[in-house]
């Protein structure tokens, strides 16, 4: 079910999303001054440039001829707002979620890399949890046309198309009423302004260089054109009740994967050598003291096995197959683990629990 509108206040200049994983990527474990990072960026920014045609043509970048622009407190505003970093004045550290995303990613300093399977299956996962309604209105626009559409008709048909999307979701069975008074306060806003183009200027361009690179649409001379995964998403939208779950996405990605197993068909010995050693791996690379020691959030460790397999050229699983796995309580070795399951989806935890004890 739908709850909630689920947009992000964002500026033009947030255009590279391998700017935004690069930014996760140097943040070290624990806390970085932002002035530092900063730095750092700015450093790999230029030999980007030098070095990188792909990113020396891309917009958004952090640096223009080696100077320095202004879209780099953009990115930070944006990372916080997709909760993957948390911010204390001039201070900077990952949240579960942005330190998933570090510790799944192999090592590797080349920005071809964040076009790899994995990366992109993460931020279409991760996108389109928290800034859903405009990428899907973006998406359907595009789907309407049978030629290329620049970006100036995209912007005049946005205005109108989200109002449609609006007024759609407000008749859905499944609508919540905070949903609905989130739709009334949109519309009331729409219906007293008569924006221009230009007024899409911080929605549109941003999203459709997000779009490109989740290969959702292409780009030539002529314009915009929808891909037929762009098409597939629309339909697993209305599919899962306009929502987009992880484990409906897994299934875009299949095809890319077939050197990997799938969950389901492995033995039973060796989903359990995988959890095994996984959940270890989950442990180290997460900070915590012991394996052996208290719980943990079950949603952040359940998406980290998930990717952590495609990274890793492990297997394929969803989350509902680490769910299913942790049914019952799991005993391995002197350890027993134990899926504990809450009221909200979010507070759900791994008790982890000694048997000599």
């Amino acid at each position: 079910m739908k709850n909630q509108l689920n947009f992000l206040e964002t500026n033009t200049q947030v255009r590279n999303i391998a700017i935004l994983a690069q930014i996760i990527l140097t943040i070290p474990d624990g806390t970085e001054w932002i002035p530092i990072l900063h730095q750092k960026m700015l450093q790999w920014s230029q030999t980007e440039e030098a070095n990188n045609e792909d990113y020396r043509q891309s917009s958004g970048k952090l640096t223009e001829k080696k100077i320095a622009t202004q879209a780099f407190k953009f990115y930070l505003q944006l990372l916080q707002k997709l909760q993957l970093t948390i911010q204390l004045n001039d201070a900077i550290q990952l949240t579960k979620y942005g330190a998933v995303f570090k510790k799944c990613t192999p090592n590797s300093s080349q920005l071809s890399y964040y076009h790899t399977p994995y990366q992109q299956l993460f931020w279409l996962f991760w996108l389109f949890k928290h800034d859903y309604d405009p990428l899907l209105v973006l998406l359907q626009i595009l789907e309407k046309t049978t030629i290329p559409c620049k970006e100036i008709t995209i912007r005049q048909q946005y205005a109108m198309s989200w109002q449609q999307h609006l007024l759609a979701l407000e008749q859905m069975p499944y609508c919540s009423t905070y949903l609905k008074h989130q739709i009334d306060d949109q519309l009331q806003m729409a219906h007293n302004t008569n924006p221009q183009p230009t007024a899409f200027k911080h929605i549109v361009p941003n999203r459709l260089d997000w779009l490109r690179y989740l290969q959702l649409i292409s780009k030539d001379k002529n314009g915009f054109c929808i891909t037929p995964k762009g098409k597939q998403i629309i339909s697993l939208c209305q599919q899962n009740k306009h929502t987009l779950p992880y484990d409906a996405l897994v299934v875009l990605f299949i095809p890319q994967l077939t050197n990997l197993p799938i969950w389901k068909d492995l033995t039973s010995e060796r989903k359990h050598q995988i959890w095994q050693a996984n959940i270890k791996q989950y442990y180290y690379q997460m900070g915590y003291d012991k394996e052996g020691a208290g719980r943990v959030a079950a949603n952040p460790c359940f998406l980290y096995l998930c990717l952590y397999g495609i990274a890793n050229q492990q297997y394929i699983a969803t989350i509902a197959d680490w769910e299913q796995f942790l049914q019952q309580p799991l005993s391995i070795g002197n350890l027993t683990y134990t899926h504990r399951k809450a009221v909200h989806d979010n507070e759900n935890y791994i008790t982890i629990a000694s048997n000599s004890l």
